[in-house]
């Protein structure tokens, strides 16, 4: 219920999480709809198609919304995921902004993890679902929220 409502309040005043955001994460080019079908695998690079919604933001935010909906199609955790950001971040990495930015991820797709977890998905959607819902419990322990 805290997450619940904590994903209601920012979609209510997005500068609950916004605010801390712009202050931890600076911005950059964001493609804005980064998921697999737009990305193109070569041998020596990655291409990345459909710029349509590019945008400019934290760049966690794009590493957030690619996690939250595609992590199931990728053979790696979250966990994993997470720590092939902070090393190439490398010093630029930091942990509040990525905290901030796990909260995008399921206020941004929490209600489609909901659904998933509770329907079909199985076990692994609700293990997926836990696992967002506590990355947005731990940042907002921290106090980093507005």
């Amino acid at each position: 219920c805290d997450v619940a409502d904590l994903v209601f309040a920012i979609h209510e005043h997005p500068e609950i999480l916004a605010e801390p955001l712009r202050r931890r994460a600076g911005s950059t080019l964001l493609h804005g709809d980064l998921w697999l079908p737009n990305i193109a695998l070569e041998p020596d690079r990655v291409v990345v198609i459909d710029w349509a919604l590019a945008t400019h933001g934290p760049p966690i935010i794009e590493f957030a919304s690619f996690l939250a909906g595609c992590a199931s199609q990728v053979r790696a955790t979250c966990e994993e995921i997470l720590d092939d950001i902070r090393r190439l971040m490398g010093e630029r990495h930091d942990e509040d902004a990525m905290r901030l930015g796990l909260v995008h991820g399921i206020v941004e797709m929490g209600w489609n993890m909901a659904l998933h977890a509770t329907g079909h998905g199985g076990t692994e959607a609700l293990e997926t679902f836990e696992w967002w819902v506590g990355a947005a419990r731990r940042a907002r322990s921290t106090g980093l929220l507005m």
